[in-house]
């Protein structure tokens, strides 16, 4: 053990800074490590959060795809997230400026993100209302045609009902032009 000692002392003194000086450097030295592990780590968790929100977008898709209402609590967790993102890279953008880039392109992910969830949330509101109306557009469509059928039907209808009633009118006359016939008839031949 004397033989390590005594190698370390006189390296010290000859090579190495000052007690005082190594002293402050060591701290430094581990603070930046620090940094740089709670730095990646903090990455790692907003690429967890990143790609959380990626699978929920796709559901979000396909739940509009197959037009069902979405739980609103989906669209408020999403929101959340994405809020933890941002604050996430606003905490770490002022000490880490190598990382600037990655930090403007995930604001820039989560301005997509908030207009995304402003469309999705405007097709859900679409969809309640379409639900609470209670037709869809096959439906009105249909029902269009059968109200001008049911229109050009009644229309013939009564265009049928105003000719029987001429021909009847009609009717009546010639048999009452008919009568007075037989009875002018009778007059005339009926004396003799």
């Amino acid at each position: 053990m004397s033989r390590k000692a005594a190698p370390v002392g006189s390296t010290t003194t000859t090579s190495a800074p000052p007690p005082a000086e190594g002293q402050r450097i060591q701290p430094m030295l581990q603070q930046e490590k620090e940094k740089g592990a709670n730095f990646e780590t903090i990455m790692q968790a907003i690429h967890k959060i990143q790609a959380g929100l990626d699978s929920r977008d796709d559901k979000l898709d396909t739940l509009v795809k197959k037009s069902e209402i979405v739980p609103v609590t989906a669209i408020f967790k999403q929101q959340e997230q994405v809020h933890n993102v941002y604050l996430l890279t606003y905490i770490f953008s002022n000490g880490h400026s190598s990382d600037n880039q990655r930090i403007e392109e995930l604001f820039t992910k989560n301005h997509q993100l908030r207009e995304q969830q402003k469309g999705l949330k405007e097709n859900v509101k679409v969809l309640e209302n379409r639900l609470r109306a209670g037709l869809c557009d096959r439906c009105q469509v249909t029902q269009e045609v059968a109200k001008k059928k049911q229109h050009e039907f009644m229309k013939a209808h009564f265009q049928g009902l105003q000719h029987i009633f001429i021909l009847t009118n009609e009717l009546n006359k010639l048999r009452e032009e008919n009568k007075s016939l037989k009875e002018d008839l009778k007059r005339l031949y009926g004396p003799e």
